[in-house]
């Protein structure tokens, strides 16, 4: 058996061709055009981020509780504007194609009202704290983006309480409401990463215990994705 292999090593060396002939051809492998041409069915997106967005409101409801307090008047906004936060959260599939994404969010509002009390029936304002949470949609389609300004829409639920502290006008007091809310807008890319500004027109309406939440408003602020 060792002499063969040196045998054949032997005359390989002297007749390198006649061992090697097959390989000096290339090797040719024929794909199917279909599967060069076929393109895998559906899009792809990239998974976006989730965006933050800080803003101030100029909406401001005017709250008419009938908690039986002698000589009130309504709740009104104080000196500060609303304060808002909100997430937007990205969404896949038919949703994304079509600009839509979750929005959750919070805001902040202090309100305040002149009563009296006490036995000389003095003067006196008490606070209260609206604070709205937001459950909803921000439909912005990419069809109607124009260079780094995107429209959208809100439409929201707004679930909401609203606390009183204890006064000299009445006992501190929590009222819940289920109003809700439509916004329309527009955010524009400034340049800075991710930074854009965020300018929109609101409409809430509903109730929170037997108080009016309607009221319009414009707001605006930042929006950013880490």
């Amino acid at each position: 058996m060792g002499k063969l292999f040196l045998s054949i090593i032997f005359y390989a060396s002297l007749n390198p061709s006649s061992i090697f002939a097959a390989d000096s051809s290339p090797i040719t492998v024929e794909i199917p055009e279909r599967a060069i041409s076929e393109k895998p069915e559906g899009r792809m997106h990239l998974r976006e981020s989730p965006e933050f967005d800080f803003s101030v409101s100029s909406w401001a409801p005017s709250l008419s509780i009938s908690d039986h307090s002698s000589a009130t008047t309504s709740f009104d906004r104080s000196d500060l504007p609303s304060l808002k936060f909100s997430l937007i959260v990205p969404t896949f599939g038919a949703l994304a194609d079509f600009g839509i994404k979750g929005l959750l969010g919070v805001s902040l509002l202090k309100l305040s009202r002149n009563g009296s009390g006490g036995l000389s029936q003095t003067s006196m304002t008490q606070s209260g704290y609206l604070i709205p949470m937001e459950v909803g949609l921000e439909i912005a389609p990419r069809a109607l983006s124009w260079r780094k300004f995107q429209p959208y829409v809100h439409a929201s639920l707004l679930p909401s309480l609203f606390a009183t502290p204890d006064s000299q006008v009445d006992r501190g007091k929590v009222y819940f409401g289920l109003p809700y809310g439509f916004s329309a807008g527009g955010i524009l890319g400034v340049g800075l990463h991710s930074l854009k500004l965020n300018l929109a027109v609101s409409l809430t309406n509903g109730q929170i215990q037997d108080a009016s939440m309607f009221g319009v408003g414009v707001e605006g602020g930042i929006r950013f994705s880490l």
